[in-house]
């Protein structure tokens, strides 16, 4: 009898074992910080107007530069070398003249700069110090001039400027008045529309030259969009526009008879995300949304051969492909591939002689097959509403009883949408479950679905995340007693609201640029968001009204402190220009006043979001030892 025992016993101990090794078979390596978030070889690339070269952003002593490829004969150059900030974007403008933005150390001031490739030499062509610049427009068939639009004049508005590119000069377009909030060119070299908040409406003004006036075309609730995308020949106006529906669709309008002609195409469930058009005839080509993924409608049968050719050639079947742009002949495209798994390959598709080149990987040290699978998930929340959202599993796990992290996004007037998140791959790496959720208030579902998030932080916009947390517990994915927040800006609030207003639901928190005190919040926004402000009061909530401000102080987190028990980290950039550092500084003294366990990290050389290289790689580090800890 004892023998069998020990045989059984023998036997168990076996199987285990085997367990355990097909486990280390399915479980990737633990792959380091710096190959997530350290160098990007290629990203944001761009086709010249002739089709000859290609410029990207790439990593250069730890910070993003611009480089250009000549495609015949191969030759890259690095045509800008900033060692303490990053290139934020650029333009072609000619095929010898590019334009590209930076701003000083993550402030938000935008400046724009100009970069002749035959000497290499860049010059700014908007003031600096403190003013913020705008690319309004840069039509091809326009070379000689650009329309930008800066805040020299008043802080607090937005002039528009066209600046001759001979002359090196600027004539001034249009003094705003201060009610202007947004220029439209459809796709013009000029300014045809504008939009003005007034008294609670938005107007929408239109002008057929740049000599005309402007004139009001109509008046909208502030919570319609009409966006003018681009004229067609017969000089009708395509534009995107929820007006008169729920979620945004794409409509054709006669400027002529002021009235909408027709509905080109609508989703009763989701917005549109984007709309192209032909460079070289402006015709329609496609638009895109995002339901649980993405997905491409045709209106352009040449285009639509072309995009099923480039997704025909791709390596991997399941991954989703994205038209970058082209040149202005539409002979050369530059197309990105992409999944929930790749952060991204660029490549150049030519279409006369049908040919893929591939041109690099975003981060060629990551193994897609290393990845995590992100699969899309919905739930019901407290009152019934369906909440979409996104599940990742780390690799070789089962769902079940996992270390959880939940990661609601920011904005909040934003989305997730299926597609690659680094962070959300490094934390499955490391072994943790991370939810994703497009809670009331996210931008995408519909006028509807962003205006039940109105006045609800803290309330029914937490709610969701709360519910979406408990699904976890109910379908046994989630181990209770191991379950995170951690969401940076707005979600950087949720994870301090979540710790404050549930906090025996979560074992620790990160808030990342996160708001503690909505009373103060508007406080430090930069004086060109002040046109902005009567829309964020009915958003969000007016700290001047008596009964607002006691809802807002009663959702605030720093004023429930001596709620929160789990251990927190708090990171946060002292330039940050969205959310002042003041808001996580007072929320840790306060924690540490009482004796509570808060991480603090404070970059001074850092804005909304950290950009350098070792700072995020010194940030992601400090998130993989306080979950270690803590979770």
């Amino acid at each position: 009898m004892k023998h069998q025992q020990q045989k059984i016993l023998g036997l168990v101990l076996a199987l285990l074992v085997a367990g355990l090794q097909v486990q280390a078979q399915t479980t990737p390596p633990r792959i380091p910080v710096e190959t997530f978030f350290g160098r990007v070889d290629i990203k944001a690339a761009r086709i010249s107007p002739d089709g000859e070269k290609i410029g990207f952003l790439r990593t250069w002593k730890e910070h993003i530069n611009l480089f250009i490829l000549d495609i015949a004969t191969q030759d890259l150059k690095q045509v800008t070398s900033f060692e303490d900030q990053n290139v934020d974007g650029f333009q072609w403008i000619r095929e010898d003249l590019l334009l590209y933005s930076k701003d000083n150390h993550g402030d938000e001031n935008t400046q724009l700069f100009l970069l002749e490739l035959t000497t290499l030499v860049a010059s700014p062509i908007t003031p600096g110090g403190g003013v913020k610049a705008i690319l309004v427009a840069n039509e091809a068939s326009d070379q000689s001039s650009l329309l930008i639009a800066h805040n020299s004049r008043d802080p607090g508005f937005f002039d528009l400027y066209r600046y001759h590119l001979k002359e090196r000069r600027e004539t001034l377009v249009y003094q705003n008045p201060g009610t202007t909030t947004r220029f439209h060119t459809a796709g013009t070299n000029e300014a045809r529309f504008i939009e003005r908040r007034e008294n609670g409406e938005t107007i929408i003004f239109y002008r057929d030259s740049e000599e005309s006036e402007f004139a009001p075309l109509f008046r909208l609730d502030p919570l319609s969009a009409f966006l003018p995308l681009r004229f067609n020949q017969k000089g009708q106006l395509y534009a995107l526009t929820n007006a008169g529906n729920d979620t945004l669709s794409l409509v054709l309008y006669s400027l002529e008879q002021r009235r909408e002609l027709r509905t080109i195409y609508s989703n009763k469930n989701v917005d549109i995300d984007r709309v192209r058009f032909s460079k070289k005839h402006g015709r329609l080509l496609s638009l895109s949304y995002f339901r649980k993924r993405l997905h491409e409608r045709f209106f352009d049968s040449k285009f639509s051969r072309i995009y099923k050719r480039i997704l025909a050639k791709l390596p991997r079947r399941n991954l989703q492909l994205d038209v970058e742009n082209s040149d202005l002949e539409e002979r050369r495209f530059v197309v990105r591939s992409f999944s929930e798994k790749s952060p991204g390959d660029f490549h150049l598709y030519d279409a006369q002689e049908d040919r893929l080149i591939h041109l690099g990987s975003k981060m060629p040290a990551l193994d897609p097959d290393q990845m995590a699978t992100t699969r899309p998930i919905s739930y019901r929340a407290r009152d019934g509403t369906r909440i979409h959202g996104y599940l990742t599993v780390p690799q070789g796990l089962k769902p079940r009883n996992l270390p959880v992290v939940i990661n609601p996004h920011g904005g909040p007037w934003l989305r997730d949408v299926l597609g690659y998140n680094a962070e959300v791959q490094f934390l499955a790496n490391r072994g943790y479950a991370v939810l994703q959720m497009n809670f009331r208030g996210s931008s995408g579902y519909g006028r509807d679905f962003l205006v039940a998030g109105f006045r609800q932080w803290g309330g029914l916009m937490q709610d969701d995340v709360t519910d979406a947390t408990r699904w976890l517990i109910r379908k046994k994915i989630a181990d209770p007693k191991r379950i995170a927040i951690y969401g940076a800006s707005y979600g950087g609030y949720v994870a301090l609201a979540g710790l404050a207003f549930t906090p025996d639901l979560y074992a620790c928190g990160i808030s990342y640029a996160g708001i503690s005190n909505l009373l103060t919040s508007l406080d430090y926004l930069p004086p060109y968001s002040r046109t902005l402000i009567s829309l964020y009061h009915r958003m969000v909530g007016n700290p001047n009204d008596p009964e607002d401000a006691e809802r807002m102080r009663a959702v605030s987190p720093l004023f429930h402190t001596d709620e929160i028990q789990a251990p927190l980290l708090v990171a946060h950039g002292a330039r940050d220009a969205r959310v002042s550092f003041r808001e996580a500084e007072r929320i840790v003294e306060e924690l540490r006043r009482q004796g509570k366990q808060v991480e603090y990290l404070l970059k001074e050389d850092e804005g909304h979001g950290f950009e350098k290289q070792g700072n995020i790689i010194e940030l992601y580090k400090r998130i993989e030892s306080f979950l270690a800890k803590h979770l």
